[in-house]
C-alpha cells in the first residue's frame, strides 16, 4: 500500500504521522507535482522495475489473451511457411491472427492484407 495525499498545490496540511506505516507522498494531480515520484514509488512497490519491459503494458486480460492467441497463430504460420506447407494453409493462420487482433482494435482489414499475401506468394485463391 501507498498513501498518496493530493492537493499539494493548495497547501493543505495533513498529519502524515497517521500514515507512518506506509510510504507516503504528497502530490498535486492538477499541477502534476510529485507525479513522477509517485510513478517511481508505484514501480518500486509493485516490483515492475524488475520485469523486462519495453514500456508497453497490457492491463486488459481480454487484450492479453487475444495477443497471446494471435502470437501463437503467427508462429504456426511462420513454421508452416518454413516447413514448406501449402501457403494457403499458413494464410489461414494469418487470417485468424488478424481477426484475433481485430477483437482489440475493431479494425478489420483482412481482405486487403490477405490479397497482399496472396500476391506475394503467388498462390491461388
Amino acid at each position: 500500500s501507498i498513501c498518496v495525499i493530493n492537493k499539494k498545490d493548495l497547501g493543505c496540511v495533513i498529519d502524515k504521522g497517521v500514515f507512518e506505516s506506509l510510504p507516503t507522498l504528497e502530490i498535486s494531480a492538477k499541477d502534476r507535482l510529485g507525479t513522477d515520484e509517485l510513478s517511481d514509488l508505484i514501480t518500486e512497490t509493485v516490483g515492475i522495475s524488475e520485469l523486462p519491459c519495453d514500456g508497453k503494458v497490457i492491463t486488459n486480460p481480454r487484450h492479453a489473451s487475444a495477443i497471446d492467441r494471435a502470437e501463437k497463430l503467427i508462429r504456426n504460420a511462420a513454421d508452416a511457411f518454413r516447413d514448406g506447407v501449402f501457403p494457403d494453409l499458413a494464410v489461414s493462420d494469418i487470417e485468424a491472427a488478424l481477426n484475433t487482433l481485430a477483437e482489440i482494435t475493431g479494425h478489420f482489414a483482412q481482405d486487403a492484407i490477405i490479397s497482399e499475401i496472396f500476391s506475394r506468394f503467388c498462390v491461388g485463391k
